[in-house]
């Protein structure tokens, strides 16, 4: 239990104190805009949208982020590289801790929204939870695949805003074009309720796991795939 306890301190000072606050604050920051918007007479509906752009657009976004960092953020790369421990394991630890610390924010959130009497979406309160867990899934995946293939975060980073940009800007085209549909990120924000939503969420899940399973396919087969690139 203790040796659990051990790694999990290290690898969570590895991801540092601004990649595990990030989710928090903008679920704090988007939540205190939608009590602002109820404060001056905007509707519940309306106001509830913000903490459900919180959680689908900026929490699931920063994980993406997050993500692109955690793959090449060790300052000891190369030495970690020749450790029993592989780096591809270290990775999914470390991915593993900012995804179940996000998914928390997320859980909490959802609850709380719904013991205040509002809903993030017409659905029940488990498949609630598909409003930010299908963009976190597919944007974490993206990140891990996105840093490997270019080498660099910065630009793993700039596609991930690449993407966000494209898909806040043209969230009607997305909503309203059926081949687009399973790459809407965004879907809640902009067309909840809509027939396509459910299949949206596992579409995009299933995406996320499998660009997820092929960054650690990649790193197994490649550990030394991040010497060379951007530290």
């Amino acid at each position: 239990m203790m040796k659990h306890l051990d790694w999990v301190r290290y690898e969570a000072r590895r991801v540092g104190l601004a990649g595990l606050l990030t989710p928090l604050l903008i679920m704090l920051a988007f939540s205190g805009f939608g009590l602002l918007m109820r404060a001056n007479g905007v509707s519940p509906d309306r106001s509830t949208r913000a903490v459900v752009a919180g959680l689908e657009i900026g929490v699931a976004t920063a994980a993406g982020l997050i993500s692109a960092t955690l793959a090449s953020s060790d300052s000891l790369l190369e030495l970690h590289l020749s450790l029993a421990t592989r780096y591809r394991t270290t990775f999914a630890r470390r991915l593993a801790l900012m995804l179940g610390w996000t998914a928390l924010v997320g859980i909490i959130t959802t609850v709380v929204v719904r013991l205040i009497g509002h809903e993030l979406a017409p659905v029940s309160l488990l498949a609630q939870q598909l409003v930010w867990l299908a963009p976190l899934a597919c944007f974490t995946g993206i990140g891990a695949v996105l840093t490997l293939l270019l080498r660099s975060r910065s630009g793993a980073a700039a596609m991930i805003a690449g993407i966000w940009i494209a898909e806040t800007l043209f969230g009607k085209v997305f909503g309203a074009t059926t081949w687009l549909q399973p790459f809407f990120l965004f879907a809640t924000s902009f067309t909840a309720g809509k027939s396509y939503w459910l299949g949206n969420r596992l579409e995009l899940i299933a995406m996320g796991l499998l660009f997820g399973a092929l960054a650690l396919i990649w790193l197994k087969r490649n550990p030394s795939i991040l010497l060379g690139g951007e530290g």
